[in-house]
Parts: C-alpha cells; structure tokens; sequence
C-alpha cells in the first residue's frame, strides 16, 4: 500500500496535463508528438517482447525472473501471473539470468558483451561488469560464494567476485570460440563448460585449469547441467545449421565416463536442467516439446505439449510445486502433480485511457484499463514502473496541473 501511495504521488505531483498532442494509435502502441521532436515507439505491456532465454525462481518459489531477447529480464507473480518489474538496460539480447545468494540482487548476461548486477526489490541498475570481447552468452551463480561464473562467444570463461569490479580468472580451452553455457559444481569446487567445439569442459574453479574433456557430442554443447548431488554431468547438443543429433548426454565425473545417451526429442535439444531433488531432467527442445527424464532410471517420464514455438529452457521451483518452461512467446507453469498447464505468462495488450506526460519531458505516466498504472521514459521507451490500483482506488484520477 506504501509503495502505491508513493507512486500515485508521483503521477499526481512529477506528471501533469501537457500541450504536446498525444495521440494513441492502437493499444500497443503510444505515438507522442509535439513540436520539439517526434517520437514513434510500440509500448508494450505485460509479457516479453521476444523469446525468452532462461528462468529463475527465487528462493521461496512465489516468483519467477525471466530473461529475454527483447533486452530485458521481467520479475512475475507466481499466484496470479502478473508482471511485476522490468530491469532494462542492456543494449543486445539477454541470454542468461541468475539470482545472488541472499535474494536481494539479480545478474544479467547480455550479448551487448556486459553482465549487469541489479537490485532484485527497486529494480534499480547497482553496477556493470565488462571484460568479454564478444557476447555473454550464460552466467552461473556459485552458491557458497560471492562468485559467479560467465560464458562468451569470445570462447571463454570468466570468474568473477561480485564485489569487484573486474573479473578474478580466465578459462581459455574451447576450441573455435563460442561457449555456451556454463555451471558451478554443489561444492564450488569445479566448473562445467559446453561449447561449439562439441566438447563438455570440466574445469579447477580455483586454479582455472582445465581437469577433464568429455567427447562424444556431434553438434555444438548448448547445455550443461551438474545434477545436485554432484556427480553427474547432463549436457545436450544441437545446431542451427545440418544437425547431426537431437540428444542428451549423461556424464559420471568420477569414473569420466558416459553413462547414458537420451533419445526422445526430434529436433536439436536446447537446454537441460535437474529438479532440486535430483530425481528429473527437463529438456527443451526445438521440437516445442518439454520432456522430463527419470534419474533413477534415465528414462522418458512425460512429455510436456503446449508450446507452439521452440522451447528454450525450463526451471524448477525450489519447493518442488512447479515447473517453468519458456519458448519465442512467453513462459508455462505446470503442477508437477498432474504435470497440467496451470498458468500462462505472455505478452498481451492493454488499452490506455489517458496519457500524461512530465514537464520535463522525460517521462510520461499512462492510466490503462483494469486500473493499472505505468510510467515510462520517453527517449528509450523504457517502462520504470506498473502497479494495479486497488478498486476501492478506482475513480482516481490525474491532476491537470
């Protein structure tokens, strides 16, 4: 209730009635003209914008980051599905997100060759982390440390602290560049890499030497998931281009040795990851189908259908309730009971009622339907704010002055 008593302040106080002439278009899109400049940019509420790249619950399992091509990662609602927050900043596609060790921060790996730390409650930009020459392609949390751990197209790996501002250590050993993704051991004290090379990497997370290279993959390593107990490695394979396999790979650290290959998914097999009890897999595949792998017996459990586009990744809540899986349109939740689609987080429009824009003109606000309230910077398009109004709050409304 503050922070709505707060924001409203705002919009009644920072933004007022303007003399620029603004001029709704159609829902998703908000032209405003006056005549110092001229600005056309689709403004869309709620879901992203393009495919999402990769999940994260936070820590108690009643909310879900996303990240996204469209240059943003978005905080929802688990119960009801809303949208909550925006963190933009990321000039290129965001591949990969991930969660601080006590909850209250966020990291984002974009191809704008950054990772960017932000605070996960105001949604505020906290710092930037530069060091890659190319694209950051995955990002992993060490969960005994201040650590974390980035892939590149650069072909490399980088440590870094997050209370530094340049990276601790260099990982270099994929060959022809492009590593994919990447993993932090339960114990901290390894590191897996997959890459274009075809090679699953296991790496010294203390000295940054390279310990062992798994062989067998025929296409580039998307994928690499260490199971939570620590001994095996998952890793799945594909390309863009003639692909040679569609599988997933198991792999013991201990014995270095292949211990299954999974056959099931008809197209190339995008990312893998483990439940926090270690008992499934869940694979995304281009095929637009979920799949979920016994570890008891590496077999085919179920098979998750819904999605009409590629399937990119899929998390695990911490509580074990549901499962999360994102593909070009927006995000599914599945009761890991009946394994049914309970809930869906897509982009969808909302008309706008009225439009107010700042003084200052940066900034404007926008009173749309179903009492929600948002305000934007003018220049990038950027949403700063969304908040619903309570109905008791209903008939509010923007001061003219």
């Amino acid at each position: 209730m503050y922070r709505h008593l707060v924001l409203i302040v705002f919009l009644l106080v920072g933004c007022g009635s303007s003399s620029s002439k603004i001029k709704v278009a159609k829902p998703e899109n908000i032209i405003y003209t006056d005549k110092n400049f001229k600005m056309t940019k689709p403004f869309v509420e709620y879901g992203h914008d393009r495919g999402v790249s990769k999940l994260v619950f936070t820590k108690d399992g009643k909310h879900l980051l996303s990240s996204s091509g469209d240059k943003t990662v978005k905080l929802w609602q688990i119960n009801n599905g809303k949208e909550i927050r925006t963190f933009s900043g990321h000039t290129g596609e965001v591949h990969s997100v991930a969660l601080t060790n006590d909850g209250k921060f966020v990291l984002s790996a974009s191809m704008d060759k950054t990772i960017m730390l932000w605070n996960l409650v105001t949604g505020e930009h906290v710092k930037t982390f530069k060091g890659h020459t190319l694209g950051v392609s995955s990002l992993a949390i060490d969960t005994n440390s201040n650590r974390f751990v980035t892939a590149s197209y650069d072909g490399t790996l980088k440590l870094w602290d997050i209370n530094k501002d340049k990276s601790i250590k260099t990982f270099k050993g994929h060959d022809g560049g492009y590593a994919y993704s990447v993993a932090f051991s339960p114990d901290s004290k390894l590191i897996v890499s997959g890459g274009r090379d075809q090679m699953v990497r296991l790496w010294d997370a203390k000295s940054a030497e390279e310990v062992y290279v798994f062989s067998g993959h025929k296409d580039g390593v998307y994928s690499v998931a260490f199971s939570p107990d620590g001994q095996n490695i998952a890793s799945s394979s594909g390309s863009y281009e003639d692909i040679k396999e569609h599988v997933i790979k198991i792999w013991n650290i201990d014995d270095k040795k292949e211990l299954k290959t999974l056959h099931g998914h008809k197209d190339w097999v995008y990312s893998v990851s483990y439940s926090p009890d270690g008992k499934y897999l869940a694979s995304n595949s281009i095929d637009k189908t979920v799949k979920i792998w016994k570890m008891d017996d590496m077999t085919l459990y179920k098979t998750l259908q819904g999605h009409k586009f590629w399937t990119f990744y899929s998390a695990f809540s911490p509580t074990g309730k549901y499962l999360a899986s994102a593909d070009r349109q927006g995000i599914k939740l599945w009761d890991m009971k009946s394994w049914k689609n309970i809930k869906d987080f897509r982009k969808h429009f909302i008309s706008p009622k009225k439009i107010i824009a700042c003084p200052d003109k940066k900034n404007f606000a926008v009173l749309y339907e179903k009492n929600i309230i948002s305000t934007y910077e003018i220049n990038s398009g950027t949403r700063r704010d969304i908040f619903t109004v309570n109905s008791k709050e209903k008939n509010n409304r923007f001061s003219d002055n």
